[in-house]
């Protein structure tokens, strides 16, 4: 079946879509983080031999999954190994979007008897959301650029019709959804809590006061400001540089240049970066005082300095469930925003914004200088696995109550 130059194992499929998934986008991801995906010819060769793979899921399901996921994760945008593009790669997406949907069918994630265990054990959770984000995207694209076309009335037509059976599943049902933009990962952990405060918290529900890391990262404002502009200096930026190459985070294809969001990390996961730390101290110092990202067992907690490069765009993404995002505004050209579960929301220096990060969320730069700030992942004050982590008014942010209003 894979008959291109680049090399395929060669163990057979198994009729398991989640170890077919994860074979796939490991063979993707090989590729993608080494020299040989500026190699057009071998380039060229994995894109052929997903799309073999994408004419073989007609009578394999099990390998819908996997080239669903690739085709999202590796080749979102247009014309993406070369960078330039901001467009979606539509015909791909397409793609994409019918696999989702063969995958979710053969695994009867759209069966109204399917009990929520089962459901989140096949993973129909995350087919579901992806199928929805992509499906939401590639209608306002072509609605943009092709408007009246049949193919956009299809598309629309296909979107909403996905997000009409997704909204009447037992599973989603209770979630009350509005929009295809109003379901996170995080609800799914904690949905009394959540449904309160919707995806921006501070500042659209609430101050920063509210919540204990926001108002921690607003009070050090002039020290982590300070140590980044410092660190900007060092050899001209070139260490800021290299930093972000050495550690590079495997977001696939996050914007259509590499460089477009260049995070460098005081701390991943519980362990501080030894060179960061000799390089920023005080603000390493001043995190370490924090065990939402220094105790927090859930994983995918961390604190960076990011770089948002002039003109970046990043490609519309869910976080990794269970935690919180925070960003303290460090230097804010105009014309940036996030748009964060179909909210939208505007950086301000020396201000924090917390949000949820689990939600479908994108970012852009529109302007002609770079965006830093600095994030923190954290432990969200609801997960009651970490009580040992002490979040300042737990209690209250978590305490069930009615449905969030919502903010347009």
């Amino acid at each position: 079946l894979l008959q291109g130059a680049a090399p395929w194992p060669q163990v057979p499929f198994s009729e398991d879509d989640l170890d077919n998934q994860e074979r796939i986008s490991a063979w993707v991801h090989r590729y993608y983080y080494s020299q040989e995906r500026y190699n057009p010819t071998i380039w060229k060769e994995v894109e052929e031999d997903l799309e073999r793979l994408a004419v073989a899921a007609d009578t394999m399901p099990s390998l819908a999954l996997g080239v669903a996921l690739s085709l999202y994760s590796f080749f979102w945008w247009a014309d993406g190994t070369e960078g330039n593009s901001a467009d979606i790669d539509v015909p791909h997406q397409l793609v994409a979007m019918k696999l989702f949907r063969k995958s979710i069918a053969a695994q009867q994630c759209d069966s109204q008897v399917l009990d929520d265990n089962m459901f989140v054990y096949r993973q129909c959770n995350v087919r579901w959301r992806y199928l929805m984000m992509i499906a939401t995207e590639v209608s306002r694209e072509l609605a943009r650029k092709r408007p009246g076309a049949s193919l956009t009335a299809q598309v629309i037509q296909e979107s909403d019709e996905y997000f009409q059976t997704l909204r009447q599943l037992p599973f989603f049902k209770p979630h009350d959804l509005y929009t295809p933009y109003d379901t996170s990962f995080n609800e799914d952990f904690f949905p009394q809590g959540m449904a309160r405060w919707g995806p921006i918290w501070v500042p659209n529900r609430m101050p920063a006061e509210k919540v204990g890391v926001a108002k921690f990262m607003e009070e050090h404002y002039p020290v982590f400001k300070e140590e980044l502009l410092g660190l900007l200096q060092v050899e001209n930026g070139a260490v800021f540089s290299r930093l972000f190459w050495e550690n590079q985070n495997a977001e696939t294809q996050f914007g259509p240049r590499d460089d477009d969001w260049m995070p460098v990390y005081m701390v991943r996961g519980g362990k501080f970066h030894d060179e960061m730390c000799r390089l920023v101290p005080r603000s390493c110092e001043l995190l370490r005082t924090r065990p939402e990202i220094t105790q927090c067992s859930s994983g995918g907690t961390g604190s960076g300095f990011i770089h948002l490069r002039p003109g970046a765009r990043l490609k519309p993404h869910y976080g990794n469930a269970p935690r919180m995002s925070a960003h303290l505004a460090l230097v804010i050209p105009p014309a940036t925003k996030m748009t964060v579960g179909g909210e939208t929301v505007h950086w301000e220096e020396g201000k924090a914004i917390v949000f949820d990060d689990t939600y479908v969320h994108i970012v852009t730069n529109d302007g002609s200088q770079p965006r830093f700030i600095m994030n923190m992942w954290f432990c969200h004050p609801c997960d009651g696995s970490n009580n040992r982590v002490t979040q300042e008014n737990a209690a209250e942010l978590c305490q069930p109550q009615a449905r969030r209003s919502r903010v347009l």
